[in-house]
């Protein structure tokens, strides 16, 4: 029998369709599933051939339409129309029409009116398609009030997310139990000894390499850092980036340095492959083997985010930076590293994840991306062992996501998505910031300000303590990502 369903689920569908994937609805369940298409680069299909067989051998699934089925190019032209805009019908005839016109609606004052418009076109869309396919929709529920719900508060409805408990106390014990493990103790006595100064961008900026020294119980954790700050350095202390990076140089794919440098930051930079490999070799290389003997297995990700902690340590030890504006960054599985890292330490008074997907700012409970699944099997090292008990049973797990980043709060946080980075499902990592705001908000603080439907490519939110973007392109920390973390945190620190 098929489920009768809230229109808005199909048409949540097709504002989340995107290239180079394919959805398909589940009549018996009411779940929407995705899968990539063979020229997708950036998913692995081996973690989709359980499903895809599944749907291959079901009457129970419809295939949803196409991003270019959809045709946003006619929704758009529509529009234009409708507001006898020449200014936005010649945005249409040019080059990059898609980019153009929405940038132009924005300067024009269309901006939102014309995300109304294609919401409601995907609406009728919708009630077409199921009316098609044969199926049953109700047109949307009022709530107990009598009001209607608003858009982004039925996503996180269908998700069935945990709430936040009372304390950050209890959602830190809680992850550390059950997804990240245990980070190790700070050290009795951190050391560094300097291993090398060199002039770098041109002049403008001086990197600083050392080794750090910590000294724990019955051993020392080494791992080497590099600091690059700017020459000509104002007179107050300077902001810091704590950058844990998949690499050892500055500047690198990852890093601009001398962008950052000229913008007056200093970065400590460490490389995650000094502290430990990022392998399933049983805890045996780096500072694993000392660190699982002396206080209990754990996963690698807690391991790299102690290293980012003894970091800002050493800086702040160091001198000449603002305590007031010190940040922990990564992209991609160290972004999941630098939210654990910012989570657990309330010095960070600013936390950037970058693409961090699955296990990092993306919610698992309807995740279209990795999966606790995929990550379990292929990364079993990152996590605590506690962790796979909730592969492919996201649902049953007591927390989700949200509460990694509401243990930021009060301070701020900032979880940023790239439109093509369907693995790191950005619409969950979106999703995920307006799940976590409540931490804020309970506090008197604006946690997460954001319209009422899902961001468009090339958005900015920062209004509150929490800041997203939606960068356009694929899985990768670009320079344009670093200049709206400058941003953010130079407008905080005037708030």
């Amino acid at each position: 029998m098929k489920k009768t369903i809230p229109l808005s689920v199909i048409a949540d569908a097709f504002e989340a369709a995107a290239d180079e994937w394919q959805q398909f609805y589940n009549t018996v369940t009411g779940e929407v599933v995705s899968l990539p298409d063979a020229d997708n680069d950036f998913a692995d299909p081996e973690e989709f051939e359980e499903i895809s067989e599944e749907i291959d051998n079901s009457d129970d699934y419809v295939r949803l339409p196409s991003q270019r089925e959809l045709n946003e190019y006619d929704i758009m032209e529509r529009f234009a129309l409708e507001k006898n805009s020449e200014v936005l019908l010649r945005a249409l005839r040019g080059r990059k029409p898609f980019r153009t016109f929405k940038d132009c609606a924005a300067e024009y004052g269309f901006r939102q009116a014309y995300f109304a418009f294609r919401s409601a076109a995907y609406v009728d869309m919708a009630r077409e398609w199921c009316r098609e396919n044969g199926i049953p929709f109700t047109e949307g529920k009022k709530d107990a009030g009598g009001d209607k719900k608003s858009f982004i508060s039925g996503l996180l409805e269908q998700r069935r997310l945990p709430a936040l408990p009372g304390t950050r106390e209890e959602m830190l014990r809680t992850l550390a139990e059950m997804e990240y493990g245990p980070v190790p103790p700070a050290p009795r006595r951190l050391t560094a000894e300097k291993l090398s100064e060199t002039s770098r961008c041109a002049g403008h900026a001086v990197e600083e390499t050392y080794r750090l020294s910590a000294q724990m119980d019955g051993f020392t954790a080494s791992f080497p850092i590099r600091f690059v700050y700017p020459v000509s350095a104002p007179g107050k202390g300077l902001p810091l980036f704590v950058f844990i990076n998949f690499s050892r140089e500055a500047p690198d794919w990852y890093y601009p340095a001398n962008e950052i440098a000229d913008a007056g930051f200093a970065v400590a930079s460490l490389c995650y492959l000094d502290v430990t490999d990022d392998a399933d070799d049983g805890y045996s290389t780096g500072i694993a083997p000392d660190m699982v003997r002396a206080y209990g297995p754990t996963g690698k990700i807690s391991l790299w985010a102690w290293a980012c902690m003894r970091a800002l340590d050493w800086a702040l030890e160091r001198g000449g930076i603002d305590p007031d504006r010190v940040a922990v960054i990564g992209h991609s599985r160290l972004g999941k590293t630098a939210l654990w890292a910012g989570a657990n330490d309330e010095r960070f008074t600013h936390v950037f994840s970058n693409d961090s997907g699955c296990s990092g700012a993306a919610l698992s409970r309807g995740n279209t991306g990795e999966t606790i699944e995929a990550i379990t099997r292929r990364f079993p090292h990152w996590s605590a062992d506690a962790y796979k008990a909730f592969a492919g049973k996201a649902d049953d797990a007591p927390f989700d996501q949200h509460w990694l980043l509401a243990a930021v709060a009060p301070r701020k946080l900032y979880a940023a998505s790239a439109s093509k980075d369907d693995w790191a499902d950005p619409r969950g990592e979106y999703l995920s910031c307006c799940a976590a705001s409540a931490a804020w908000e309970r506090l008197g603080l604006t946690g997460f300000s954001h319209p009422d439907r899902l961001p468009e490519v090339g958005e900015v939110l920062r209004e509150g303590c929490v800041g997203y973007h939606l960068r356009e392109g694929a899985h990768y920390l670009d320079r344009w990502d670093w200049q709206r973390y400058m941003e953010f945190m130079l407008i905080k620190n005037q708030e």
